[in-house]
């Protein structure tokens, strides 16, 4: 049954594909089977499977646990049904592209497993992109490999006012105080706009929850590009506040370009990551009626 159901690569090199056939339901897989692939490559990408909001809630219940919310990140999400662990992915008017990023590494309380599941893709573009921490590691230049070994990074992130209550889902700045303290980053308010800024210092290397390998898992992608692009808003620097060096950086681009492979969504899909080795990311798209959900979990299931 092992070779009917499970296949690799998921997409480019990476992951596994877990596939539907002969009216297997998902709830039905063998789930040994299941977290055994997903510990030894990192993406399980499902596929052809019957599947509805309920049966993805309770898949992703029976293989993790520990579900939070998304409050104190760096996109507005919204709730779904009320839910603050089942959300949208990103903001009904963004779709610009997203670079490789570990999911919430600039505080302290991070996802182990990251949950999506595709209601309905886009023609064009959208598709979510994965790239192995572990290769990327493994393809710095010794130069750069020594600079995060010896440096930590530090993220600074500024929330507008009128933002700051949809990131932390809250008007209560005391809310806001306690949520910080809790995830370990300092927090100050800017009494000349209002606005937040927050700051976590962390290790841009770390080692995988299963296999303790060296991965560059972190926000330094994302945020590098960014911040040259002119978004006054996020930050990393070096722990001691001085910029990452520019040939650095260009290396770094470089890499994760070799580094990205693309997951082309179907209907239906759902796409399981684990967040201390892989990172994600998506290509631009142009249609807003994209829908894709995503849960976040703390652990696997017992």
């Amino acid at each position: 049954m092992q070779g009917e159901i499970f296949s690799r690569p998921a997409t480019g090199e990476i992951g596994t594909l877990v596939r539907g056939h002969g009216g297997l339901g998902i709830l039905d897989l063998p789930m040994d089977e299941v977290r055994a692939h997903f510990r030894e490559t990192g993406v399980l990408l499902f596929r052809d499977f019957d599947l509805d909001m309920e049966r993805f809630r309770r898949l992703t219940e029976r293989l993790s646990g520990g579900f939070i919310s998304y409050d104190g990140g760096a996109a507005a999400r919204n709730y779904v049904d009320g839910d603050p662990t089942l959300m949208t992915v990103s903001e009904p008017t963004h779709s610009y592209p997203v670079p490789l990023h570990g999911e919430m590494y600039y505080v302290e309380n991070k996802p182990l497993i990251l949950w999506f599941y595709c209601v309905k893709p886009v023609a064009d573009g959208g598709q979510t992109t994965v790239g192995d921490g572990v290769w990327i590691h493994d393809h710095l230049s010794e130069g750069t490999r020594r600079l995060f070994e010896e440096n930590r990074i530090r993220y600074v992130m500024i929330f507008a006012e009128g933002r700051w209550q949809k990131i932390f889902h809250t008007e209560d700045l005391e809310k806001v105080r306690r949520h910080c303290e809790e995830n370990h980053y300092s927090m100050r308010r800017e009494e000349s706009d209002g606005s937040i800024v927050a700051e976590y210092v962390s290790d841009a290397i770390r080692k995988t929850h299963w296999g303790g390998e060296s991965a560059f898992v972190n926000n330094v992608f994302a945020i590098t590009r960014w911040e040259w692009a002119g978004v006054p808003y996020r930050k990393v620097r070096l722990e001691d506040g001085s910029r990452l060096p520019e040939k650095v950086i260009e290396e770094l681009w470089e890499i994760e370009r070799q580094a990205t492979r693309e997951i082309a969504w179907q209907p239906g899909d759902v796409v399981m990551v684990d967040n201390s080795r892989m990172l994600h990311g998506r290509r631009e798209f142009k249609d807003m009626t994209r829908e894709i959900y995503v849960r976040l979990a703390t652990r696997p299931a017992p």
